[in-house]
């Protein structure tokens, strides 16, 4: 996507010492959600009020203070040009360190509505929490998650109406040489309740639900 953007963060506001706020806004042309350019502006704010926190997935930096933060998001696309087709979305998180402890809690919304049709919502979340068993290298951690349908139906899912999916996991991340290089390893359950085929959705009878079990091995690179 093609587009402006601003960032500062404001380092002890009013006087008062790890008083943070930071700032990020953006104007692009939509392209990263359809073929069509448009204007799509996009926003995030953020309060931290005992000293800021890296958006990064652990206390690997071991902070012998409690810290914790706050942060609303918000983006808009209209799509295709001269059309009444327009895409929001909005989110809230919170995160909290203390001395290897990291809590990380994320909230997300989207919205896509047309003068033609009822507006469709999905919305997101997951709670994360982990501890450094090995300060600066070695992080555990747990985490759900859960994707839900809005009032005007689900999401497909191999064809099928999904109507909800939540995913249960741990694991461990290893840290190299910093944050610069990170391995995770997590192994969880997923689950996913099936509703009628989208491509008949006035057939009658829920289906069983989709379970899975899964091992998933990500590499994460910071430059």
């Amino acid at each position: 996507d093609l587009g402006l953007q601003l960032w500062n963060r404001y380092d002890d506001l009013f006087g008062m010492e790890d008083m943070t706020f930071e700032y990020w806004m953006g104007l692009f042309n939509g392209q990263g959600a359809s073929t069509n350019n448009w204007l799509a502006p996009a926003c995030r704010f953020a309060f931290y009020p005992m000293g800021y926190i890296p958006y990064v997935e652990g206390d690997w930096e071991a902070n012998e203070m409690p810290k914790f933060g706050i942060a609303w998001s918000y983006a808009y696309d209209k799509g295709v040009p001269h059309s009444d087709a327009v895409q929001t979305a909005q989110a809230w998180d919170l995160v909290a360190t203390w001395n290897g402890l990291y809590f990380t809690w994320e909230w997300h919304r989207y919205k896509s509505d047309t003068t033609n049709a009822s507006a469709v919502y999905q919305r997101e979340w997951f709670l994360q929490a982990g501890f450094m068993v090995m300060p600066a290298e070695l992080e555990l951690f747990l985490r759900y998650a859960k994707r839900g349908a809005g009032p005007n139906g689900g999401y497909s899912v191999a064809g099928y109406t999904a109507d909800d999916t939540v995913e249960f996991c741990g694991g461990a991340a290893y840290y190299f040489e910093g944050h610069h290089l990170k391995l995770i390893g997590e192994i969880g359950q997923q689950k996913t309740e099936l509703d009628a085929p989208s491509s008949s959705p006035s057939a009658s009878g829920d289906l069983d639900d989709a379970e899975a079990f899964f091992f998933r091995l990500t590499f994460q690179l910071e430059w």
